[in-house]
């Protein structure tokens, strides 16, 4: 008995020691490295059609163990702009233990812009109109995230003159949308909200509603009038002149009564074609009656 319990704990401490030695030699052949990411340029520049995977071009990891573990990059996050077309990408590689390295680098865009809208129709709308439909006309896209209509936002501004669809009247009113670079546009315009049971209420028609144009072109606010309707008449630009559409190409002598006076059009236009920005065009008319109505133009001047 007694040498069989001598055997037992020799025995034992055989399988203790054995133990202890594998458990050495596996803390001594484990990786504790994750891999090396060697980046060729800090800076890499893209082209917003370019796929994400093209971040990667130039990009290689090692890794002690596994050796070349190129394969297992990946980019991890994009940031949001840290300047104009810029942002920050985050490059992770692992081996096979899961070591993971990460890295960053500057994504710079070589054609991006702005996100920028179109508005397909005046912001101008019959009294009862839900405040919500005020977007109805607008929409926006954008070069990294393409339509992004539905990230549009409004803020009424009060300004001791409260939002009320049910009130004629016109109203400030600013929109923006951003895209998932965390870049914004905005733009403040008027919103009319008018009675469409009035008779006697003139009207200006424009060509377009919001335009972009770049700094340092040229600028005639009234190039944009594609229409005017006042006192019961229709006048559209003919020859140099505002004249009575039923007149235009029948031939016939055409006296002043048959064309309304573009200096009636009162015109206010604080564009400055030398500075970016947004600005708001102004064009009013008035009625014999003294019926006054706005039209708006927006005019985004851009580098």
């Amino acid at each position: 008995m007694r040498l069989l319990k001598v055997l037992s704990i020799a025995l034992a401490a055989g399988a203790l020691i054995l133990f202890a030695v594998v458990l050495v030699l596996q803390i001594k052949n484990r990786d504790h490295l994750a891999p090396v990411i060697s980046i060729s340029n800090d800076v890499i520049e893209l082209s917003v059609n370019d796929p994400v995977g093209d971040i990667l071009k130039g990009v290689t990891a090692q890794d002690e163990k596994d050796g070349d573990v190129t394969f297992s990059l990946m980019v991890e996050n994009l940031s949001s702009f840290v300047a104009p077309g810029e942002r920050i990408a985050t490059i992770a590689a692992f081996d096979q233990d899961y070591h993971v390295a990460k890295s960053n680098l500057v994504v710079r865009y070589t054609d991006y812009e702005k996100p920028r809208f179109t508005l397909t129709a005046p912001l101008s709308f019959v009294q009862g109109t839900e405040p919500t439909a005020i977007t109805s006309s607008l929409t926006a896209w954008d070069c990294l995230d393409g339509d992004v209509t539905r990230r549009i936002s409004r803020a009424i501004a009060n300004e001791g003159n409260p939002f009320n669809s049910n009130v004629e009247g016109y109203y400030p009113v600013t929109f923006s949308v951003s895209n998932s670079a965390g870049d914004m546009e905005r733009f403040t315009a008027t919103v009319e909200i008018y009675d469409p049971t009035r008779a006697d209420l003139p009207r200006i028609a424009l060509r377009e509603s919001l335009v972009y144009l770049p700094v340092g072109s040229a600028f005639n606010p009234l190039d944009f009038i594609a229409q005017v309707q006042v006192n019961g008449s229709v006048y559209q630009p003919y020859e140099g002149t505002l004249t009575n559409v039923n007149l235009i190409d029948r031939g016939v002598s055409l006296s002043g009564d048959d064309q309304y006076p573009w200096e009636k059009i009162q015109v206010d236009s604080p564009v400055d074609m030398q500075t970016p920005d947004w600005y708001e065009v102004s064009y009013t008319v008035e009625s014999a009656a003294g019926t006054m109505r706005t039209a708006y133009l927006l005019v985004c001047v851009e580098e």
